[in-house]
């Protein structure tokens, strides 16, 4: 659909990504969709993202 939101990500906040898609469809055990990846990286440097 053209014109669709997909994505939104919030530039104030330090790891505030929404999506609309499954990307838990896209991720194996040992290759993790970047979404899973980069957010527990977020999670590991900071020690509260709220």
């Amino acid at each position: 659909m053209v014109g669709c939101l997909k994505f939104v990500e919030w530039a104030d906040h330090p790891w505030f990504i929404g999506v609309q898609f499954h990307p838990e469809l896209k991720s194996k055990p040992f290759d993790p969709h970047p979404l899973f990846r980069d957010f527990i990286e977020a999670a590991k440097k900071t020690s509260r993202l709220v």
